[in-house]
């Protein structure tokens, strides 16, 4: 049998793979704490571990959100952007304005674009002498 701090450092290794401490329950914590006591052993069953470790928290499973420490009008903002990206309200116009707004700044920045590689275009060529003035 390994010494205590093997086993502190498996269960550390195996709590943060696994999203820290707060993605787990006390019944996943327990579990995670078997599985560090049968990894730090001489005697490990490779069934059993692969059986522990599904036991555990998926790795990249997100936490869920504390609203508690939103306020109402955080809370409020949440939920209106929620129902927006769900398809369940339309964007508010100033949102729908501010996208048109964008689209045409987009739209005349590629037009400047496409003028200046026009001029470009047009000096090379009275440079060459392919146009008359």
């Amino acid at each position: 049998m390994a010494d205590d701090s093997d086993f502190d450092l498996l269960i550390e290794d195996i709590l943060e793979r696994h999203g820290g401490r707060d993605a787990f329950t006390p019944l996943t914590l327990a579990v995670a704490r078997q599985l560090a006591t049968l990894l730090a052993s001489n005697n490990v069953d490779p069934k059993i571990v692969l059986s522990l470790r599904d036991m555990l928290p998926k790795p990249n499973e997100t936490k869920p959100l504390d609203l508690s420490k939103f306020s109402d009008a955080q809370l409020d903002q949440l939920e209106r952007l929620h129902r927006i990206g769900a398809g369940l309200d339309p964007p508010a116009e100033r949102d729908a304005e501010e996208a048109r707004i964008a689209a045409a700044e987009n739209r005349a920045h590629e037009a400047e674009a496409r003028v200046h590689d026009l001029e470009q275009r047009l000096a090379e060529a009275l440079k060459r002498g392919d146009l008359a003035r």
